[in-house]
């Protein structure tokens, strides 16, 4: 069983770092695959919802909320500590701002930090969520096991949601 729940778990680790480059692709990339046709703006905006607000730019900020969302979830199953997922969400939230001024492809927003971080939480609450619904069928370890052998369907998920927003 204790083999089970290492490999279980080197899916979910191995299907997180593929959702990251993903991300990588989408975000700071803007889904190209040739980088010279990307448009160079290097930008910062450091006052929250000032461009795109909640009126103009709200598909914008249900995206980057909608992305992270899947983060959360990871990092749920796949760490123990709360301050230690919570530190790894804003430093993957804020890599992503950063690697957008160093490539020049698009504004760093403090507005994107901010929903990122928000989505990460959802995700958080929803795996806390799904424990509390099925802590009479399964045990914590029995729903992290389910959740660990199915992540490489989250990506899919998550892009599928992209798609129709």
């Amino acid at each position: 069983m204790k083999r089970d729940k290492n490999v279980s778990k080197k899916i979910a680790v191995i299907s997180f770092v593929v959702y990251l480059f993903l991300l990588m692709w989408i975000i700071v990339f803007k889904f190209r695959m040739d980088f010279s046709s990307l448009t160079y703006i290097r930008s910062i905006n450091l006052i929250p919802f000032k461009e795109n607000g909640f009126i103009n730019g709200v598909s914008g900020t249900v995206i980057n909320l909608l992305l992270f969302l899947p983060i959360g979830m990871y990092l749920q199953v796949i760490m123990k500590k709360n301050w230690m997922r919570g530190t790894l969400l804003l430093t993957i939230a804020v890599i992503y701002e950063i690697l957008q001024y160093i490539f020049h492809c698009g504004v760093s927003d403090i507005t994107d930090v901010i929903m990122r971080m928000i989505g990460g939480v959802v995700g958080v609450m929803l795996i806390r969520s799904i424990y509390r619904l099925f802590s009479d069928q399964l045990d914590k370890y029995g729903v992290d096991e389910y959740f660990r052998l199915f992540s490489p369907l989250i990506p899919m998920i998550s892009f599928g949601l992209l798609f129709i927003v």
